[in-house]
């Protein structure tokens, strides 16, 4: 063992170490193929959200075609992003004031139905 070994151990490891950083010189892994992705929402979390996403889609079944494909695409469900009234109604050939009409009759219908207070649970 040399010097240099004997003094870099003494030191311990380096305070930061690069994620791409290789763990062993057996084996490709990766430090960041090791560690733990805290990103990731954890199962009850994801059980929440899934059933809130079904009961969401429960409340909007009660909403003719048209109606529920204007909030869907205007709050961004079904994986899309949100849009705006002009870009709805240029797909549908409709006016950007009759999108805001059918939203807001959609959105009125929502507010007095019985499921919406259900979901209400889901908002603490």
């Amino acid at each position: 063992m040399s010097e240099a070994d004997v003094e870099e151990m003494i030191q311990g490891p380096p305070s930061e170490v690069s994620l791409d950083a290789s763990i062993s010189s057996d084996t490709d892994l990766k430090l960041e193929d090791v560690l733990p992705d805290e990103s990731l929402t954890p199962l009850d979390e994801a059980l929440i959200r899934k059933s809130l996403e079904e009961q969401l889609y429960l409340l909007l079944e009660q909403l003719d075609d048209k109606e529920r494909l204007i909030v869907e695409r205007r709050f961004g469900l079904s994986d899309r992003d949100p849009e705006t009234l002009a870009e709805i109604g240029s797909d549908l050939k409709l006016s950007r004031e009759r999108v805001r009409q059918i939203e807001e009759r959609a959105l009125d219908k929502l507010r007095h139905s019985r499921r919406t207070r259900q979901l209400a649970g889901y908002l603490n």
